[in-house]
């Protein structure tokens, strides 16, 4: 009898341990996915606030509401540009800058770190064009199937007083952050 008696006692310590521990890590497993997923809200939150840096440089916005043909003062000012704000973070693999009224374009890409002119490029031709020239965001992000990329990030750069699309920015950017995260988490099933 008393064997019965401390067998079932260990049996109910067990179970009732057992759920208290089971609630104990669902409940900090939920709070740690919540915290994460501010984290990624708040990197894409960073990413569109970064996409529009270029917007408060006021020569870069003056070449883009000048009627004039870009001359190489111009070209040389928005190479500049692109190429100090490229160096601004580690996770862009390209940054493209398509101007709706003007030629060149400009993009800047990890593999050949340095900024070249595009000639024949229409930004209207760009895929998803219609959903980043769109009220009210003017901006659209794709996910990316090619490895090491996580996703395509568009912005239009627009004129205030009408909301023309002045230049569209295009930042193709890697999965580092992602990785990071999943870095976190190592055993399987975790």
């Amino acid at each position: 009898v008393f064997s019965i008696f401390l067998l079932s006692l260990i049996l109910f310590n067990y179970k009732s341990n057992s759920a208290t521990i089971m609630t104990q890590q669902t409940e900090i497993t939920s709070s740690m996915l919540r915290l994460e997923s501010q984290n990624i809200d708040a990197y894409f939150g960073e990413l569109d606030r970064y996409s529009l840096l270029l917007r408060q440089i006021s020569s870069f916005m003056n070449i883009l509401n000048s009627r004039v043909v870009m001359d190489y003062h111009d070209t040389s000012t928005i190479s500049n540009l692109l190429a100090s704000q490229f160096d601004n973070r580690n996770d862009l693999l390209s940054y493209r800058i398509y101007l709706t009224r003007k030629d060149p374009d400009f993009a800047i890409t990890k593999r050949k770190h340095m900024v070249q002119n595009l000639y024949h490029v229409k930004a209207s031709a760009l895929p998803f064009y219609d959903s980043f020239t769109a009220k009210p965001d003017f901006m659209h992000m794709v996910p990316s199937p090619a490895p090491g990329t996580l996703c395509t990030y568009y912005r239009t750069i627009i004129r205030i007083e009408d909301q023309h699309p002045l230049a569209i920015i295009e930042l193709t950017v890697d999965d580092s952050y992602l990785s990071s995260l999943a870095g976190n988490y190592v055993e399987d099933g975790e």
